[in-house]
């Protein structure tokens, strides 16, 4: 039985998927120990929430971008490029 050959673009596809998928799933555990460890301490539930939904920011927007990815990969790749300059532009 032949395996089917894939493209060079469906390799680059998956590994891009693999790679956002690593990044949002460290980035979850590390948000959620952190949230624990550091936030829920203030006596508001609003201030707590807060906080931690910043520490989970990164991830959730990462996981939002990646379903136009998968859909639309120029498009994708396009959101993908503009967050990160912009985030690298908050550095």
């Amino acid at each position: 039985m032949k395996l089917p050959i894939m493209r060079n673009t469906a390799i680059l596809g998956w590994a891009a998927v693999g790679l956002a998928t690593a990044i949002s799933s460290l980035w979850a555990f590390w948000g959620v120990y952190e949230s624990f460890h550091e936030v829920w301490y203030f006596t508001s539930p609003a201030q707590n929430l807060a906080l931690t939904a910043r520490y989970l920011g990164l991830m959730l927007a990462l996981v939002v971008l990646s379903v136009p990815a998968v859909r639309r990969p120029r498009l994708g790749g396009t959101l993908y490029l503009l967050f990160g300059a912009g985030f690298a532009s908050g550095f």
